[in-house]
């Protein structure tokens, strides 16, 4: 844990104990802290950060309690293959930065969403980007056999490698934004109907896509639900934006056209629409907590030991009282506590109702709120 070079003058000890807890309930088995000045004569010569380390002390000794060898994580499985950047191709720009592969793209996108991953295999996955260059035969087939959430980006990829009948849609071509040509006008999606009605939000909603870099123009097959459609700046007919279709091997896919959805607008509609997708293509509910209540409520929902653990931190700078949406079946928690930057721990108020658990607590900015399943 860096906090250099000048304690909390360049970082607040709100987010250093917040990277601390943390990586506790991610599982590390101890922390290495560099958090006094390398020009520090003596730890005296910066009091306020032994108290900052005393303060966290209460909050790391709990998370350590529920952590540990046998944490299992499960959520949205993100796929890792450490020589991804052997397989991608490039695109012709010189730069060596077109080798480079980002494994957690699907992360980056999901998790601001309320929606907790794994590295592990899992009954639905995401695959996102040029990582679709590096995943062997097989796993693909694996991946179009259950849930798989696509990018524009490698739709095409797969498509290119002979899998796009097991897609839903034909990628008609991928346009970049950086290349001005006809097909590059895309301004706008706007959700269908049936994608309004999936998600329960306003039909005809709009979104801006003018700040992603590429986006596949999808044509949808027969049988593929279309839940979105990208337009142009007046507003006509681009291509499809989010498809969701069964394929030949008895899985789930849904596309979407972005080429890099973490740059996608973020709001409470574009969440619910993501949530709702994510539960159609499990087989009409996840298997895991789903949370919802404010923006970048950041959840890890994992198995340790006996218990179950779900961990949400509030990544906004507002309060929030989150709400998790719980899979079928699943009860209420057996305990939940309230983790305030620098603080003890304590218990916190909650209300069950059918599929929910609604927080009565305030989460203040870091602060994390924990639920726990005997």
């Amino acid at each position: 844990m860096e906090n250099w070079p000048h304690t909390e003058w360049s970082k607040s000890d709100t987010q250093t104990w917040s990277e601390m807890v943390t990586a506790t309930f991610s599982g590390a088995d101890a922390l290495l802290l560099n958090v006094l000045p390398f020009t520090a004569r003596t730890p005296q010569a910066h009091a306020r950060t032994g108290r900052m380390l005393s303060r966290s002390r209460p909050a790391l000794r709990w998370a350590a309690e529920r952590s540990g060898p046998d944490l299992l994580t499960h959520g949205v499985g993100l796929p890792w293959y450490g020589d991804a950047g052997q397989a991608v191709r490039t695109r012709g720009s010189g730069s060596m930065r077109d080798l480079e592969v980002d494994e957690l793209a699907g992360a980056a996108f999901l998790l601001p969403l309320g929606i907790p991953v794994t590295a592990r295999q899992s009954a639905v996955s995401v695959l996102f980007g040029d990582l679709a260059w590096a995943a062997p035969d097989d796993d693909v087939r694996r991946l179009l056999s259950g849930g798989l959430l696509l990018d524009g980006t490698a739709a095409a990829i797969l498509t290119e490698r002979g899998y796009g009948d097991q897609l839903g849609v034909q990628v008609v071509e991928v346009a970049e934004r950086d290349q001005p040509s006809p097909g590059a006008a895309y301004a706008l999606e706007r959700l269908t109907a049936a994608g309004a009605e999936a998600a329960g939000v306003l039909p005809d909603a709009l979104a801006s896509v003018n700040n992603q870099p590429r986006i596949a123009r999808l044509s949808a097959v027969a049988g593929t639900q279309v839940w979105s459609r990208i337009l142009d700046a007046r507003q006509e007919h681009w291509g499809d934006g989010l498809t969701l279709a069964r394929n030949d091997l008895g899985g789930s896919v849904a596309v979407l056209a972005a080429g890099d959805p973490r740059s996608l607008p973020r709001s409470d509609q574009a969440q619910a629409v993501v949530h709702a997708v994510l539960n159609r293509v499990a087989g009409g509910s996840a298997a895991w907590p789903l949370v919802t209540g404010g923006p970048h409520l950041i959840a890890q929902f994992a198995e340790a030991g006996i218990r179950f653990r779900l961990v949400v931190t509030n990544g906004s700078a507002d309060p929030a009282r989150p709400i998790v949406h719980l899979p079928a079946g699943m009860p209420g928690p057996d305990h939940v506590t309230l983790l305030t930057p620098l603080a003890e721990p304590r218990p916190a108020a909650c209300v069950l109702s059918p599929g929910a658990v609604e927080a009565q607590t305030e989460v203040p900015h870091r602060g994390i709120l924990v639920m726990e399943w005997n």
